[in-house]
Protein backbone atom coordinates (compact mmCIF):
# COMPACT_ATOMS: atom_id res chain seq x y z
CA UNK A 1 0.00 0.00 0.00
CA UNK A 2 1.19 3.30 -1.09
CA UNK A 3 0.70 6.97 0.19
CA UNK A 4 0.63 9.93 -1.70
CA UNK A 5 0.82 13.10 0.82
CA UNK A 6 -1.19 15.61 -1.65
CA UNK A 7 -2.71 17.28 1.47
CA UNK A 8 -4.29 17.12 5.01
CA UNK A 9 -6.70 15.15 4.33
CA UNK A 10 -4.28 12.67 2.14
CA UNK A 11 -4.74 10.26 -0.42
CA UNK A 12 -3.59 6.73 0.15
CA UNK A 13 -4.12 3.88 -3.02
CA UNK A 14 -4.35 0.64 -2.19
CA UNK A 15 -4.28 -2.99 -4.31
CA UNK A 16 -6.65 -5.80 -4.12
CA UNK A 17 -6.01 -7.52 -0.72
CA UNK A 18 -4.10 -4.72 1.38
CA UNK A 19 -5.88 -4.09 4.58
CA UNK A 20 -6.78 -0.32 5.76
CA UNK A 21 -7.60 -1.42 9.30
CA UNK A 22 -8.16 -4.58 11.58
CA UNK A 23 -10.86 -4.75 13.57
CA UNK A 24 -10.02 -4.35 17.16
CA UNK A 25 -7.14 -1.49 15.97
CA UNK A 26 -7.64 1.99 17.62
CA UNK A 27 -9.94 4.08 15.36
CA UNK A 28 -7.51 6.92 13.89
CA UNK A 29 -8.88 8.28 11.24
CA UNK A 30 -12.09 8.21 8.90
CA UNK A 31 -12.18 7.30 5.01
CA UNK A 32 -14.11 8.02 2.23
CA UNK A 33 -13.88 6.12 -1.18
CA UNK A 34 -12.79 7.46 -3.99
CA UNK A 35 -12.38 4.65 -6.36
CA UNK A 36 -12.90 1.38 -6.29
CA UNK A 37 -14.48 -1.32 -3.70
CA UNK A 38 -13.52 -1.59 -0.19
CA UNK A 39 -15.60 -4.59 1.91
CA UNK A 40 -16.16 -4.28 5.34
CA UNK A 41 -15.54 -7.42 7.16
CA UNK A 42 -16.64 -9.08 11.30
CA UNK A 43 -14.68 -11.96 11.88
CA UNK A 44 -17.15 -14.80 13.65
CA UNK A 45 -17.20 -18.41 14.70
CA UNK A 46 -13.49 -18.32 13.52
CA UNK A 47 -14.33 -16.78 9.95
CA UNK A 48 -15.20 -13.63 8.14
CA UNK A 49 -18.82 -12.30 7.25
CA UNK A 50 -19.24 -9.57 4.54
CA UNK A 51 -21.00 -6.69 6.40
CA UNK A 52 -21.12 -4.13 3.48
CA UNK A 53 -19.24 -3.06 0.31
CA UNK A 54 -18.17 -0.02 0.20
CA UNK A 55 -17.91 2.10 -3.66
CA UNK A 56 -17.37 5.46 -4.19
CA UNK A 57 -18.62 8.69 -2.11
CA UNK A 58 -18.86 6.18 0.77
CA UNK A 59 -17.51 7.52 3.64
CA UNK A 60 -16.42 4.95 6.89
CA UNK A 61 -14.45 4.46 10.16
CA UNK A 62 -16.38 7.03 11.89
CA UNK A 63 -17.87 5.99 14.34
CA UNK A 64 -14.67 4.80 16.00
CA UNK A 65 -13.00 8.58 15.15
CA UNK A 66 -16.24 10.11 17.31
CA UNK A 67 -16.68 7.61 20.04
CA UNK A 68 -12.84 6.33 20.61
CA UNK A 69 -13.03 2.66 20.67
CA UNK A 70 -11.65 0.18 18.71
CA UNK A 71 -12.62 -0.49 15.41
CA UNK A 72 -15.80 -3.05 14.74
CA UNK A 73 -14.96 -4.95 12.06
CA UNK A 74 -12.21 -4.82 9.28
CA UNK A 75 -11.55 -3.07 5.87
CA UNK A 76 -9.75 -4.49 3.11
CA UNK A 77 -10.07 -3.27 -0.73
CA UNK A 78 -11.24 -6.00 -2.83
CA UNK A 79 -9.80 -4.16 -5.78
CA UNK A 80 -7.63 -1.72 -6.50
CA UNK A 81 -8.73 1.71 -4.25
CA UNK A 82 -8.24 4.97 -3.52
CA UNK A 83 -9.44 6.16 -0.18
CA UNK A 84 -9.20 9.77 1.63
CA UNK A 85 -8.00 9.58 4.80
CA UNK A 86 -9.30 12.06 7.36
CA UNK A 87 -7.51 12.29 10.48
CA UNK A 88 -8.70 13.36 13.88
CA UNK A 89 -7.01 16.61 13.38
CA UNK A 90 -9.28 17.34 9.89
CA UNK A 91 -12.46 15.68 11.01
CA UNK A 92 -14.42 18.65 12.43
CA UNK A 93 -13.22 20.60 9.76
CA UNK A 94 -14.02 17.88 6.96
CA UNK A 95 -17.50 18.23 8.19
CA UNK A 96 -17.64 21.79 8.06
CA UNK A 97 -16.91 21.91 4.58
CA UNK A 98 -18.67 18.78 3.67
CA UNK A 99 -22.21 19.03 5.37
CA UNK A 100 -23.94 16.27 3.52
CA UNK A 101 -21.18 14.01 4.61
CA UNK A 102 -22.29 15.40 7.76
CA UNK A 103 -25.87 15.18 7.37
CA UNK A 104 -24.85 11.62 6.47
CA UNK A 105 -22.95 10.71 9.88
CA UNK A 106 -25.82 11.94 11.42
CA UNK A 107 -28.57 9.90 9.47
CA UNK A 108 -26.13 6.31 10.64
CA UNK A 109 -25.50 7.39 13.87
CA UNK A 110 -29.33 7.69 14.66
CA UNK A 111 -30.23 4.42 12.94
CA UNK A 112 -27.16 2.62 14.98
CA UNK A 113 -28.98 4.23 18.21
CA UNK A 114 -32.51 2.87 17.13
CA UNK A 115 -31.22 -0.53 16.18
CA UNK A 116 -28.79 -0.81 19.67
CA UNK A 117 -29.75 -3.52 22.19
CA UNK A 118 -27.17 -2.42 24.95
CA UNK A 119 -28.25 0.23 26.94
CA UNK A 120 -25.09 1.77 27.38
CA UNK A 121 -23.97 1.59 23.65
CA UNK A 122 -27.45 3.42 22.82
CA UNK A 123 -26.36 5.75 25.41
CA UNK A 124 -23.14 6.30 23.76
CA UNK A 125 -24.12 6.83 20.41
CA UNK A 126 -26.49 9.23 21.39
CA UNK A 127 -24.24 11.27 22.80
CA UNK A 128 -21.97 11.19 19.52
CA UNK A 129 -25.16 11.90 17.86
CA UNK A 130 -25.51 14.92 19.63
CA UNK A 131 -21.76 15.94 19.33
CA UNK A 132 -22.15 15.88 15.56
CA UNK A 133 -25.13 17.72 15.66
CA UNK A 134 -23.36 20.30 17.67
CA UNK A 135 -20.48 20.10 15.59
CA UNK A 136 -22.90 20.51 12.36
CA UNK A 137 -24.64 23.24 13.71
CA UNK A 138 -21.51 25.49 14.95
CA UNK A 139 -20.69 27.54 11.76
CA UNK A 140 -16.96 29.23 10.90
CA UNK A 141 -15.08 30.91 12.98
CA UNK A 142 -13.80 34.31 12.00
CA UNK A 143 -10.93 35.38 14.06
CA UNK A 144 -10.93 39.37 14.15
CA UNK A 145 -7.39 41.18 15.76
CA UNK A 146 -8.25 43.57 17.28
CA UNK A 147 -5.34 46.25 16.88
CA UNK A 148 -4.63 49.78 18.45
CA UNK A 149 -2.08 51.58 20.80
CA UNK A 150 -3.64 52.33 24.37
CA UNK A 151 -5.60 55.91 23.94
CA UNK A 152 -9.14 53.93 22.63
CA UNK A 153 -9.44 51.23 25.04
CA UNK A 154 -13.25 52.02 25.21
CA UNK A 155 -13.22 51.46 21.28
CA UNK A 156 -11.96 48.59 21.68
CA UNK A 157 -13.95 47.18 24.53
CA UNK A 158 -17.04 48.38 21.87
CA UNK A 159 -15.67 46.40 19.35
CA UNK A 160 -16.17 43.22 21.37
CA UNK A 161 -19.54 43.94 22.81
CA UNK A 162 -20.32 44.44 18.67
CA UNK A 163 -19.10 41.34 17.64
CA UNK A 164 -21.03 39.42 20.91
CA UNK A 165 -24.31 40.89 19.57
CA UNK A 166 -23.81 39.99 15.86
CA UNK A 167 -22.54 36.59 16.93
CA UNK A 168 -26.50 35.82 18.61
CA UNK A 169 -28.16 37.42 15.67
CA UNK A 170 -25.37 35.47 13.31
CA UNK A 171 -25.98 32.28 15.91
CA UNK A 172 -25.04 28.77 14.08
CA UNK A 173 -23.86 30.71 10.61
CA UNK A 174 -20.55 32.83 11.61
CA UNK A 175 -19.20 33.40 14.81
CA UNK A 176 -16.48 36.43 15.07
CA UNK A 177 -13.89 35.58 17.31
CA UNK A 178 -12.20 38.95 18.75
CA UNK A 179 -7.91 38.85 19.11
CA UNK A 180 -7.30 41.29 22.56
CA UNK A 181 -4.00 41.70 23.92
CA UNK A 182 -5.24 42.68 27.30
CA UNK A 183 -7.15 39.30 27.25
CA UNK A 184 -4.34 37.14 26.93
CA UNK A 185 -1.76 35.92 30.16
CA UNK A 186 1.40 37.94 28.87
CA UNK A 187 4.38 37.00 30.33
CA UNK A 188 6.78 39.76 31.54
CA UNK A 189 9.34 37.35 29.78
CA UNK A 190 8.44 37.96 26.35
CA UNK A 191 7.49 40.51 24.04
CA UNK A 192 4.21 41.27 23.63
CA UNK A 193 4.58 40.11 20.00
CA UNK A 194 5.26 36.85 20.56
CA UNK A 195 2.51 36.01 22.68
CA UNK A 196 -0.58 36.91 20.57
CA UNK A 197 -1.59 35.43 18.15
CA UNK A 198 -0.60 37.02 14.86
CA UNK A 199 -2.47 39.35 12.16
CA UNK A 200 -1.63 36.98 9.12
CA UNK A 201 -3.24 34.43 11.08
CA UNK A 202 -6.49 35.85 11.40
CA UNK A 203 -9.53 36.17 9.22
CA UNK A 204 -9.90 40.32 9.98
CA UNK A 205 -7.48 43.00 10.93
CA UNK A 206 -9.46 45.47 12.66
CA UNK A 207 -7.62 48.32 13.12
CA UNK A 208 -8.62 51.54 15.59
CA UNK A 209 -6.23 55.30 15.99
CA UNK A 210 -6.63 58.40 17.13
CA UNK A 211 -3.73 60.40 18.64
CA UNK A 212 -0.91 58.26 19.05
CA UNK A 213 1.12 56.20 17.01
CA UNK A 214 3.12 54.04 20.07
CA UNK A 215 6.27 53.13 21.16
CA UNK A 216 9.39 51.54 18.99
CA UNK A 217 9.56 47.84 19.53
CA UNK A 218 12.79 46.44 20.52
CA UNK A 219 15.71 45.55 17.94
CA UNK A 220 14.99 42.02 18.07
CA UNK A 221 11.38 42.98 16.29
CA UNK A 222 12.67 44.63 12.40
CA UNK A 223 11.06 44.78 9.65
CA UNK A 224 12.51 42.44 6.37
CA UNK A 225 14.85 45.51 5.15
CA UNK A 226 16.26 45.29 8.92
CA UNK A 227 14.61 48.79 10.07
CA UNK A 228 12.63 49.14 13.13
CA UNK A 229 8.62 49.21 13.43
CA UNK A 230 7.19 52.36 14.31
CA UNK A 231 5.42 50.76 16.91
CA UNK A 232 3.82 47.24 18.43
CA UNK A 233 0.66 48.79 15.88
CA UNK A 234 2.66 49.15 13.34
CA UNK A 235 3.86 45.87 13.15
CA UNK A 236 0.24 44.58 13.54
CA UNK A 237 -0.89 46.37 10.36
CA UNK A 238 2.42 45.61 8.23
CA UNK A 239 1.85 42.00 9.29
CA UNK A 240 -1.46 41.93 7.94
CA UNK A 241 -1.01 44.19 4.56
CA UNK A 242 1.95 41.75 3.68
CA UNK A 243 -0.56 38.57 4.13
CA UNK A 244 -3.02 40.58 2.47
CA UNK A 245 -1.10 41.48 -0.26
CA UNK A 246 0.34 37.92 -0.85
CA UNK A 247 -3.05 35.91 -0.10
CA UNK A 248 -5.74 38.17 0.01
CA UNK A 249 -6.36 38.04 3.51
CA UNK A 250 -7.05 38.92 6.41
CA UNK A 251 -9.34 41.29 5.04
CA UNK A 252 -8.86 44.64 6.80
CA UNK A 253 -10.79 47.31 8.41
CA UNK A 254 -9.06 50.78 9.60
CA UNK A 255 -10.87 53.64 12.03
CA UNK A 256 -9.88 57.02 13.58
CA UNK A 257 -10.93 58.94 15.81
CA UNK A 258 -11.21 62.67 14.87
CA UNK A 259 -10.24 65.18 17.35
CA UNK A 260 -7.50 65.34 19.82
CA UNK A 261 -7.54 64.11 23.15
CA UNK A 262 -7.80 66.52 26.32
CA UNK A 263 -4.82 67.34 28.36
CA UNK A 264 -4.07 69.82 30.88
CA UNK A 265 -1.87 72.91 29.72
CA UNK A 266 -0.06 72.30 33.14
CA UNK A 267 1.41 69.09 31.84
CA UNK A 268 4.07 70.69 29.42
CA UNK A 269 5.75 67.00 28.96
CA UNK A 270 2.50 65.06 28.08
CA UNK A 271 1.61 67.92 26.08
CA UNK A 272 4.54 67.70 23.75
CA UNK A 273 4.77 63.91 23.88
CA UNK A 274 0.90 64.02 22.81
CA UNK A 275 1.52 66.36 19.50
CA UNK A 276 5.09 64.30 19.12
CA UNK A 277 2.82 61.20 19.08
CA UNK A 278 -0.06 62.98 16.84
CA UNK A 279 2.97 64.05 14.19
CA UNK A 280 4.51 60.37 14.01
CA UNK A 281 1.13 58.87 13.66
CA UNK A 282 -0.42 61.61 10.67
CA UNK A 283 3.18 60.50 8.95
CA UNK A 284 2.28 57.07 9.35
CA UNK A 285 -1.22 57.51 7.71
CA UNK A 286 0.14 59.19 4.94
CA UNK A 287 2.80 56.90 4.49
CA UNK A 288 0.32 54.21 3.21
CA UNK A 289 -3.15 55.68 2.44
CA UNK A 290 -1.86 58.75 0.63
CA UNK A 291 -0.17 58.95 -2.64
CA UNK A 292 2.39 61.52 -3.95
CA UNK A 293 -0.08 63.28 -5.52
CA UNK A 294 -2.80 63.35 -2.45
CA UNK A 295 -4.89 60.64 -3.89
CA UNK A 296 -6.33 57.98 -1.38
CA UNK A 297 -4.56 54.60 -1.63
CA UNK A 298 -6.64 52.68 0.85
CA UNK A 299 -9.86 53.56 2.44
CA UNK A 300 -9.77 54.17 6.41
CA UNK A 301 -13.16 55.27 8.19
CA UNK A 302 -13.54 58.17 10.84
CA UNK A 303 -15.87 58.52 13.17
CA UNK A 304 -16.37 60.92 16.02
CA UNK A 305 -17.78 60.14 19.26
CA UNK A 306 -17.95 56.29 21.13
CA UNK A 307 -21.31 55.81 19.89
CA UNK A 308 -20.46 56.39 16.04
CA UNK A 309 -18.09 53.90 16.09
CA UNK A 310 -20.33 51.48 17.74
CA UNK A 311 -23.10 51.99 14.93
CA UNK A 312 -20.50 52.28 11.94
CA UNK A 313 -18.58 49.03 12.94
CA UNK A 314 -21.86 47.29 14.12
CA UNK A 315 -23.18 48.06 9.93
CA UNK A 316 -20.15 47.23 8.51
CA UNK A 317 -19.32 43.39 10.46
CA UNK A 318 -22.69 43.25 9.37
CA UNK A 319 -22.51 43.73 5.57
CA UNK A 320 -19.51 41.26 5.84
CA UNK A 321 -21.09 38.79 7.47
CA UNK A 322 -23.76 38.65 5.21
CA UNK A 323 -21.14 38.75 2.28
CA UNK A 324 -19.51 35.63 3.31
CA UNK A 325 -22.67 33.84 4.33
CA UNK A 326 -24.01 34.56 0.39
CA UNK A 327 -20.35 33.81 -1.06
CA UNK A 328 -20.79 30.25 1.20
CA UNK A 329 -24.14 29.29 -0.37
Amino acid sequence: MSETDVKSPVLRTLTSGDVLFYEGDSGESAYVVESGVIEIRHFKEEEYITLAELKEGTLFGEIALIDKRPRSATAIATSDAVVREITKNYFLEYLESSPDVAFEIMQRLAGYARNASDVLLKARITACLEKVQKGNETGRDLKVFISSPGDVIPERRIAKRVMGELNKEFSGQISLIPILWEEEPLLASETFQAQIEAPHETDLYLGILWSRIGSPLPESILRPDGTRYDSGTAFEFEDAMNAYQKKGTPEMLLYRKLGAPTISLDQKDQVMERLKQMELLDQYIKKWFIGEDGSYVGAFHNFETEEDFGNILETHLRKLVQKKLKNKE
